[in-house]
């Protein structure tokens, strides 16, 4: 094997030199060849060899330049974006304002603490909310109002009016008293045994007819009554006047009815068959 030394020795080597010391006057230097030059292979300060890589294949995506235009775009976005998002930390909280109805449903959210917010339209913006202190002013007093109508556990009425009219159920009633009545429905007086046809207060029809359009006398009250008492065999309808005004129908065979006929009042009957009564009896005792 040939041994090449360049440049060529010409002198006498000096001694050698340590690591990182002063080169002697007279070196050898190992160097290599290009294939078509000898070339000195040459150090750092730190004696590490240089190497410069002039071809190698790059793999699939890497870099092909020094300044990556693109990827510095995005990084200076990047920086200011992160920039914002540092603007929104407090120590180590992020601050968040909600700018949004939450969404509907029904998971926990957990412990929330709610340091400050924008408030919605028509919220409270100070402590002082006089409007409606003045409004639960009036609600106390009608409500202590309504608490003086309570007794115990009971809420008392009074009626003041008539109750509507209608046909709902309101229930059982008792009743604990009523004002005396003084409409005692004794027996005061009967038909008028003066007049020709009536005996022991029956009127015999075929003696003395019932007209029919017109009316017959059958008595004169000398008390004020208020309910009629019958018992007859005729089976026709017959009206009771008061005078020339008719006050009540009575009712078939017999019976009780309502009416109102003061002292004094000419009673009289009629048939309401159309044609007379000429047949059966009839007895009518006045109640008052």
């Amino acid at each position: 094997m040939t041994q090449f030394i360049f440049p060529p020795v010409t002198t006498t080597i000096d001694s050698e030199s340590s690591d990182g010391g002063a080169l002697p006057s007279s070196i050898m230097i190992v160097g290599g060849y290009d294939g078509a030059n000898a070339q000195v292979l040459k150090t750092d300060s730190d004696g590490e060899l240089q190497i410069d890589i002039s071809t190698s294949a790059l793999p699939s995506g890497a870099a092909t330049s020094a300044l990556q235009t693109s990827g510095n775009s995005l990084l200076t976005t990047i920086d200011a974006d992160t920039s914002l998002l540092a603007g929104a930390v407090s120590g180590t909280e992020v601050q968040v304002d909600i700018v949004a109805s939450l969404p509907a449903g029904s998971n926990n959210i957990g412990d929330v603490d709610v340091l400050s917010s924008a408030l919605p339209s028509g919220a409270a913006t100070s402590a002082l909310q006089t409007t409606a202190n003045g409004i639960l002013t009036t609600i106390d007093a009608d409500t202590g109002s309504l608490a003086g109508c309570v007794s115990g556990t009971e809420v008392q009425i009074d009626i003041v009016a008539s109750l509507p009219a209608g046909s709902n159920n309101i229930g059982d009633v008792d009743i604990a008293s009523m004002p005396a009545d003084s409409k005692n429905y004794v027996y005061k007086e009967g038909l008028d045994s003066t007049i020709v046809g009536i005996t022991n207060d029956i009127l015999d029809c075929s003696t003395l007819n019932i007209p029919s359009g017109t009316q017959l006398t059958v008595a004169t009250l000398s008390n004020d009554v208020y309910e009629i008492q019958t018992v007859e065999d005729i089976g026709e309808f017959i009206g009771v006047y008061a005078g020339a005004t008719l006050k009540a129908i009575l009712p078939l065979g017999g019976g009780n009815v309502k009416i109102n006929l003061p002292s004094t009042t000419v009673v009289k009957l009629a048939s309401f068959s159309g044609s007379a009564i000429s047949s059966g009896n009839i007895a009518i005792n006045f109640l008052g």
